[in-house]
């Protein structure tokens, strides 16, 4: 008996998990079928569909490519992405490089916190260091990172 691996086609040669194997046994296939064709169109619409997969797509989050059909057939009303928006939280403490981190999380999901009294904490140039870090965001989303997120979080009005 031979062991196919779960994750290989049945003639356990293509890993189906790998876009990049995928893609080139269909335009294999493709090519000993129509020869003087080399498929550059069907290159192209693999290379897409990877990128929409990952979330490279503006409107398209990984998550919500992914359990695309699983959360249908739980009957989920909603995206992942939508329900993580409508519902979850994620901390924030020194990232030099929050800018491109807003737009996928969030500016309502996003809660900065000092670590303190860790020693690896920025403490007592937190407020230094936020200035530093959130200087590029309007002062409505900066207020919203580092006090009416975690205020609407945990219901301190």
């Amino acid at each position: 008996m031979n062991f196919r691996r779960s994750d290989f086609d049945v003639t356990n040669r293509i890993n189906t998990t790998d876009p990049v194997c995928v893609k080139l046994e269909v335009i294999r296939i493709f090519r000993s079928l129509y020869a003087r064709n080399q498929a550059p169109i069907l290159s192209r619409a693999f290379d897409d569909v990877v990128r929409l997969y990952r979330g490279q797509f503006p409107g398209y989050s990984r998550c919500d490519t992914e359990y695309h059909d699983r959360a249908r057939s739980l009957g989920f009303k909603m995206k992942p992405s939508d329900y993580f928006r409508r519902q979850g939280f994620v901390t924030y403490q020194q990232d030099k490089f929050l800018e491109p981190i807003v737009p996928l999380v969030g500016e309502d999901n996003i809660i900065w916190g000092a670590d303190y009294p860790h020693p690896d904490c920025i403490w007592p140039n937190s407020k230094e260091t936020l200035n530093r870090n959130l200087a590029g965001f309007s002062p409505s989303v900066q207020k919203k990172i580092t006090y009416d997120n975690v205020t609407r979080l945990y219901g301190l009005n």
